[in-house]
């Protein structure tokens, strides 16, 4: 990175752009995992980087994304590991994601050497058929195995994805996918409901999504809430103990954050004229990054867009920068308080429990 950026950034986001098979609703940047040369000269492109952005890091969290992370060749993931091991020293949270059908004991013992003590599980859902017809690689039986597996080889920490409202998916799936849930207890859950972008297979299909959007999310909160997770942000949910993401976190708190690999894209919290986006080209080699500096209006309502998404909602005294975003926005933000959608008291502003479920119109409307 440029010597002109001075921040030092202490989460670190890695992005692996391979998967084994595409899954019809992801909207990721992937290539599908065909030849080892592919692998390994993504792998050269991203140790360089390690190299040039590596003096600007003091990290706290590292989290490995996709694609899959766990399909990458063994050998690619040695070569990593060995890059990152000066950067590690203090790191609270090391995550990496996994599909169940590519995470192997040897890949985890390897994860666990190099400081790694959190996995996500990309699981969707526990019903075969309607992960056969996602395009996902694993079925139910996959998912078990290797949930034991991981916690087996010593890693506690694991947070598992879900998908509800897919296609064909009823209310009897959701109930029996909670289930699975209470029987695995894992300590994380991100919940989404079905997106269909116009770059994915189904997407491209130009379907109709299942209007069961609003029944089911209540059917999760409140199960997951009985078996005792605190939903703490839209769609994450964390078991006590305090096992909220925090890399994730710093996203949705305004925390400066660095991102390499194609497609990712890093944030600098500088201050309101001197904030900017990294943004990453679309290639798996000698990627080039982009500097997009924030205007003032869009900085703050960045800090309002990420920060309302948090149940906690957005305090003045713990955010960056908050108390100036809320300000700027200030009469938008009165209105909305003013029809019960947002509350604002003791130097917080957060949406009611109403404006939560509405939050997209809360925010366009405070953005025009």
């Amino acid at each position: 990175m440029e010597n002109s950026k001075p921040a030092f950034f202490k989460y670190l986001y890695i992005h692996i752009p391979f998967c084994e098979k595409i899954c019809f609703f992801c909207d990721f940047f992937k290539f599908k995992k065909n030849i080892k040369t592919m692998e390994l000269e993504y792998t050269e492109s991203l140790l360089s980087q390690i190299k040039k952005n590596g003096p600007f890091w003091d990290l706290r969290t590292i989290y490995i994304g996709g694609g899959t992370p766990s399909c990458l060749d063994y050998d690619c993931w040695i070569k990593i590991f060995k890059a990152l091991k000066p950067f590690t020293n203090n790191i609270e949270e090391f995550t990496i994601e996994v599909n169940p059908e590519s995470v192997s004991e040897k890949l985890l013992k390897l994860f666990v050497k190099n400081k790694v003590n959190r996995i996500s599980m990309g699981c969707q859902t526990f019903n075969d058929e309607l992960l056969q017809q996602s395009n996902r690689k694993h079925n139910k039986k996959d998912i078990l195995e290797k949930y034991c597996l991981i916690q087996k080889m010593g890693i506690q920490n694991i947070s598992i994805d879900l998908i509800y409202n897919l296609f064909n998916q009823t209310k009897e799936d959701v109930i029996a996918d909670l289930k699975m849930v209470k029987k695995l207890k894992p300590s994380h859950l991100s919940w989404y409901s079905l997106i269909l972008k116009s770059g994915t297979v189904w997407g491209r299909k130009y379907l109709e999504l299942p209007d069961n959007d609003y029944e089911f999310d209540n059917i999760i909160n409140e199960e997951l809430s009985r078996l005792g997770y605190e939903r703490y942000e839209v769609s994450n949910y964390a078991s006590k103990g305090n096992y909220r993401s925090i890399h994730n976190l710093s996203y949705w708190r305004n925390e400066s954050y660095d991102a390499i690999g194609p497609s990712a894209a890093g944030f600098s919290n500088l201050n309101f004229n001197r904030s900017y986006l990294i943004h990453n080209d679309k290639n798996y080699k000698n990627w080039n990054y982009e500097i997009e500096y924030l205007s003032k209006e869009d900085y703050y309502f960045k800090i309002l867009m990420m920060g309302l998404r948090l149940v906690d909602g957005i305090n003045i005294n713990d955010i960056k920068d908050a108390d100036l975003a809320i300000e700027y926005f200030w009469i938008k933000i009165e209105k909305q308080i003013n029809n019960n959608l947002l509350i604002y008291h003791n130097d917080v502003l957060k949406c009611s429990s109403e404006g939560f479920n509405f939050l997209d119109s809360v925010l366009l409307d405070i953005l025009n």
